[in-house]
């Protein structure tokens, strides 16, 4: 346990040093965010946070192979999986931190984030077959490439639309890291473990500049690359072989709310006839702070629908000791409960816009028009 807290240690240290200079650097750059529309900021923010934050999840790395002879050996015996997440990592991230200074059209991230989730495919890091509780074991046989294209791709976006407010993508991956955290130590995965320890303490670094009001934003670069971390985590071996069917239903509990955001947005966007790329303020935290929440409370009430989430996941991945998870969820539903009697008022207003819109709706359809 102490080479974890290390790891942790050492990533948040190296993701706190560092943003300073990127804020520095991320204006340099022209790396700032836009003002207006469905951007929430009032003034230019950098986006090149992310930055700090994948260092220090490298630079721990590099520590741990270096410190821990049991890392080292697990990172030798699975370098085939280790270099195809490298590979794909430097790819969306490379791709990712230059739309964030250049502005890239949506297409060619797209292919990006394809390309790299093939490379993650080609060196074994794949949906190969699924194994719930419940049901017979089956292998997907040829679904499994664009099973597991779908997968990456999904993840990383889901987490890119959620960083709309400030401390909202940090704080929804600190819930993933250490849920992941635990159903690696589960599986017995060292490489998983430290990994998502690393990612843990490199986004605490980041949370420290980025609660609002926020000093620098994760940005695409940001957003893509812990993204992708977090998708192919659940992919890693030892933790794929445990349980196929669990070791994909706990990440997607732990970005549970990015998920669903994104399933809305893609509906609402496909019903308006919109690009599927298209940005807008229909997302949920946007919703919420348009009906009169404050910023901090639309971000703590989204962290406890996460924390419900989490304590899901929590409970899949702890057979012996679900009462931490039951404990966690009552909590996580007592937070909700006291938040939502908080703004009451602004939820009414929401419910009230939602029944207002499907009325005329209705209305609309029945007369014709």
């Amino acid at each position: 346990m102490n080479s974890f807290v290390i790891s942790g240690l050492v990533a948040l240290i190296v993701s706190a040093a560092t943003m300073p200079l990127l804020v520095k650097v991320s204006r340099s750059f022209g790396a700032i965010s836009e003002i207006g529309g469905r951007h929430i900021g009032k003034q230019p923010i950098g986006r090149l946070g992310g930055v700090g934050a994948l260092l220090g999840i490298l630079v721990s790395l590099s520590i741990q192979n270096w410190l821990d002879p049991l890392f080292s050996t697990a990172w030798l015996q699975y370098q085939r999986q280790t270099i195809g997440l490298i590979f794909g990592l430097i790819l969306v991230a490379t791709v990712g931190f230059w739309d964030d200074i250049r502005r890239l059209r949506a297409f060619p991230k797209l292919m990006a984030q394809v390309v790299a989730a093939l490379i993650c495919y080609a060196f074994g890091l794949r949906i190969s077959g699924v194994d719930l509780p419940l049901l017979e074991p089956f292998q997907l046989g040829w679904l499994g490439l664009p099973i597991t294209v779908l997968w990456i791709v999904g993840i990383v976006n889901a987490v890119n639309l959620i960083d709309g407010l400030d401390g909202l993508a940090g704080g929804v991956l600190l819930f993933a890291s250490v849920v992941n955290f635990m159903a690696a130590i589960g599986s017995g995965s060292i490489i998983s473990a430290t990994l998502m320890f690393s990612m843990g303490g490199a986004i605490i670094g980041f949370l420290l500049f980025n609660w609002h009001p926020a000093k620098i934003y994760l940005g695409d670069g940001g957003a893509y690359s812990l993204g992708f971390i977090l998708a192919v985590n659940g992919l890693l071996a030892p933790v794929q072989k445990a349980s196929t069917g669990i070791a994909l239903l706990v990440p997607v509990l732990a970005v549970g709310l990015p998920v669903f955001d994104t399933l809305l947005t893609m509906l609402r966007r496909f019903m308006s006839r919109r690009g599927m790329f298209s940005p807008d303020r229909g997302h949920l935290h946007h919703i919420l702070l348009d009906a009169g929440i404050s910023h901090r409370r639309v971000v703590l009430g989204l962290y406890a629908v996460c924390c419900v989430l989490c304590s899901a996941a929590l409970m899949m991945v702890l057979n012996r000791n679900r009462n931490i998870g039951y404990c966690l969820m009552a909590v996580s539903v007592a937070w909700i409960g006291l938040w939502g009697f908080s703004v009451k008022t602004q939820l009414r207003r929401v419910a009230s816009r939602i029944f207002k819109s499907s009325s005329e709706k209705v209305s609309m359809n029945s007369d014709g028009y």
